[in-house]
């Protein structure tokens, strides 16, 4: 049917084209760095726009209007992908398990855009159920009248000929999060900056292939009064000798060297203005300081060490700041940077609150070469109607958005506790209740600092604690709406502890693992269970804003252990280990027919003698000639 309409209509043919930034336009509007296939949305989702026009003709020639979470969209916008027109996910089906994402890039950003579509469908038709307001302004709309509520590893996992790392993001995306899960961990426990008080994050993806992360750490370490020590121990930015440290030279010359840009690279994506706005090559410098706006200027010595990049040699002018712990473990491109002035709030947080990333864009119209727009009212080019804003999803941002990875996290976790004036508290209601009845409920007043000031009224050890360490002795019980003392159980030494009942807590890591290779007999050793469940109560601790090394709790006995996942690799562990046969022996266990017939085709091996030896299989009545060539 398809082909028939393009038959019988004449095509009219649009190219989409991208507009780079102008002066005063946000980072977000940069132009796409690697060629992506992305989904441009006009405006963003929003509540008020988010529903997708898409019409179906029917075979009867009807048109019919569907919605994009319909079960047989995806299957009807890429029939190549599902010849047999199954069923896709639909509203109101349990979820039964993961299901074989189609490999596919205008697949996945198209199911990123429906995933969006029906979180905000369920706002739009939940309204009347999540409403909010304070209860002073409830006392005003009562007032008006009212009375009713208002309204590396990427490579190898590549299987397919011809393939390249690009056309495989889903595997991208799973493997910087592996990454970066190991990486805040590492921060989280002190190795490559000493302890840190909190340490906060986000993921963007910035049209450049690749996703990344901001991170911003606070140390726990007094950094008031910085030294070229205390600096250059955590930072770095010159090249190491080569000589000393060949590794260290080697990764710093392929992921730590800017451009090349300037003059011998006018195109390089960090070019404004004709000048790069990374302010590349820095200027030598002798030792580390710290300027008069309070930012650090790292150690960049005149050295006469260079690397040599796209053509040209490249000195410590060119070194962009690193760690050298992080760069050496997971050989990838981090920027770290020293600051530690408040006055710097904006600096540190506008990466991790810049927002999502956006293009301007018009259509073109190949054929004719029509002109811009003309507005109908005033006969005139209308310059504001030519282009659209639209927000920019890449095939990188849709997979980890479907995959469910934290765009956003801190640690450690923070409770934020509410501070307002008597009846200015936010409440959520129906839009059906009545307001009068909303009013004359004590129970909707109640909250955190409301109830911290009747405990402070009727316990006196209440008093001696701040509203800040209130939630130190007393948890706030949601359902109430009331502080409850903290009972005191203190565990006298989680070591003993865990070895009194880590037994038990791995049933389920055992129970699990024989079901994942398929061998309800398998007997895990007790080390891997172990380790096993460490890991688990580490990720536990984590996701709580605590680490596991604050705990007396034992070490893992194997540095690695057995992967998960790889039904291949377990089947082959599974085995016991007694029974097998001894590989410096290997005739132990053979008779003395199959011992001779050993020997001699070995000694015959050995001394490079052509010869050919028949086995006979009496079972099965068949003759195997095997031949050793010279």
């Amino acid at each position: 049917m398809a082909r028939d309409r393009l038959a019988d209509n004449e095509a009219k043919d649009f190219v989409i084209r991208i507009i780079g930034p102008k002066n005063g336009d946000p980072p977000q509007y940069s132009l796409p760095t690697t060629d992506q296939l992305a989904m441009l949305v006009v405006g963003d989702f929003s509540c008020e726009e988010f529903e997708r026009d898409i019409i179906v003709q029917k075979q009867t020639g009807d048109l019919d209007q569907i919605s994009a979470l319909h079960p047989a969209f995806m299957a009807l916008q890429y029939p190549l992908l599902f010849p047999y027109v199954e069923r896709g996910w639909q509203t109101g089906i349990l979820y039964t398990g993961a299901t074989q994402l189609a490999q596919n890039a205008h697949a996945k950003v198209d199911a990123r855009a429906c995933v969006d579509e029906n979180r905000l469908k369920y706002i739009v038709d939940h309204q009347a159920d999540i409403r909010m307001e304070s209860i002073q302004g409830i006392y005003d709309a009562i007032s008006r009248g009212s009375q009713e509520g208002s309204e590396v590893e990427i490579s190898e996992a590549i299987f397919e000929p011809g393939q390249r790392p690009g056309d495989r993001n889903d595997i991208i995306v799973r493997v910087f999060n592996i990454k970066l899960e190991e990486l805040l961990h590492d921060i989280r426990c002190g190795k490559p900056f000493g302890p840190c008080n909190a340490v906060l994050h986000t993921i963007e993806f910035q049209k450049r292939g690749l996703p990344h992360a901001h991170i911003i750490l606070w140390t726990s370490r007094d950094t008031s009064d910085p030294t070229s020590t205390m600096i250059g121990k955590y930072v770095s930015a010159e090249l190491p000798d080569p000589r000393n440290d060949p590794l260290g030279y080697a990764l710093v010359a392929e992921h730590m060297i800017h451009g090349p840009c300037g003059k011998n690279n006018p195109r390089c994506p960090c070019m404004k203005n004709n000048k790069c706005s990374k302010h590349f090559p820095k200027p030598y410098q002798p030792t580390t300081t710290v300027n008069s706006i309070g930012f650090a200027v790292y150690k960049r010595p005149e050295n006469n060490l260079f690397v040599c990049k796209g053509g040209l040699q490249m000195d410590n002018r060119w070194v962009v700041p690193y760690n050298m712990f992080l760069l050496t473990k997971y050989q990838a491109h981090i920027n770290v940077e020293w600051c530690n002035k408040t006055t710097f709030i904006k600096y540190l947080f506008k990466y991790v609150t810049k927002g999502a990333d956006c293009s301007k864009a018009y259509l073109q119209r190949v054929k004719r070469g029509q002109q811009a727009p003309y507005d109908d009212e005033t006969q005139t080019i209308n310059e504001i109607k030519e282009y659209l804003d639209c927000r920019y999803i890449c095939e990188q941002d849709a997979c980890w958005r479907m995959f469910g990875y934290d765009i956003h996290r801190h640690y450690p976790a923070v409770e934020r506790m509410p501070v307002h004036l008597p009846n200015e508290n936010f409440i959520t209601f129906s839009a059906r209740a009545k307001m009068n009845k909303l009013v004359s409920i004590e129970f909707l007043k109640r909250t955190r600092l409301t109830q911290w000031f009747v405990c402070n009224e009727l316990f006196p050890e209440a008093r001696a604690l701040t509203y800040p360490e209130f939630p130190l002795k007393w948890i706030w019980d949601q359902r109430d709406r009331r502080w409850t003392k903290r009972k005191q159980q203190h565990v006298g030494d989680e070591n003993t502890f865990f070895e009194k009942i880590w037994h038990h807590l791995a049933d389920d890591i055992i129970y699990q693992y024989r079901d994942m290779i398929g061998d309800p007999n398998y007997v895990l050793p007790d080390s891997v269970a172990r380790d096993y469940l460490l890991d688990e109560l580490s990720t536990l601790f984590s996701q709580s804003g605590r680490n596991i090394a604050d705990f007396n709790l034992p070490p893992k006995t194997h540095a690695e252990y057995p992967v998960q996942n790889n039904q291949l690799v377990e089947e082959e562990l599974s085995y016991p280990s007694d029974p097998l046969i001894d590989m410096n022996n290997p005739t132990a266990f053979l008779n003395e027919d199959q011992r001779n017939a050993f020997y001699k085709i070995v000694h015959r091996v050995q001394q490079n003698e052509p010869s050919f030896f028949l086995y006979q299989d009496m079972g099965e009545l068949v003759k195997h000639i095997y031949g050793i060539e010279q």
